[in-house]
């Protein structure tokens, strides 16, 4: 144990990770309106705009990320759906990982929209363990909404984002 400052002169190594600099780090959204989201069926959310990635681990093309080396990892996320008609019955989001699969933000429309909904926002949070190589990405769920709702990107605020970091 120390009892008292602990200084080190070399970098500081955490599974195979150097610092809080190398620790995997993301933050991604969307930069447009995503086409629209299937009926009751999950939807890949791509996250096609990165303000920052540290080690390359998100795939903006595809919108997953892949763990460079096992540990905790924390993500957030939100989405907005866009044009989401009074039929209905729910929209849903959840993180699915390789090993899990975690949902968030369900939110019954049915039970109180008399009329569509221009947006609706929503999502979630957790920190899940990963080895390295699994993946994880964000998924919506549209049921019984017909094929019009989309997920936002068009605005110049962040309405639709994924972030990710390891926990040290």
């Amino acid at each position: 144990s120390v009892t008292n400052d602990l200084k080190v002169g070399g970098n500081v190594l955490i599974n195979g990770i150097t610092d809080a600099g190398g620790v995997p780090k993301f933050l991604v959204r969307r930069t447009s309106d995503t086409s629209a989201i299937s009926q009751n069926d999950w939807t890949t959310i791509v996250f096609d705009g990165e303000d920052f990635d540290t080690g390359s681990d998100f795939n903006v093309t595809n919108g997953i990320f892949s763990a460079p080396v096992a540990g905790y990892y924390h993500f957030s996320w939100q989405l907005r759906f866009n044009n989401v008609p009074s039929t209905t019955d729910y929209i849903w989001t959840r993180l699915l990982t390789t090993d899990d699969t975690i949902l968030a933000g369900i939110v019954r429309i049915d039970a109180f929209a008399d009329a569509s909904i221009n947006y609706w926002q929503t999502g979630g949070s957790a920190t899940v363990h990963l080895d390295a190589g699994d993946t994880v990405r964000v998924d919506a769920y549209n049921a019984n909404g017909g094929t019009g709702i989309t997920i936002d990107g068009s605005s110049s605020n962040y309405q639709s984002w994924f972030t990710g970091h390891m926990v040290i």
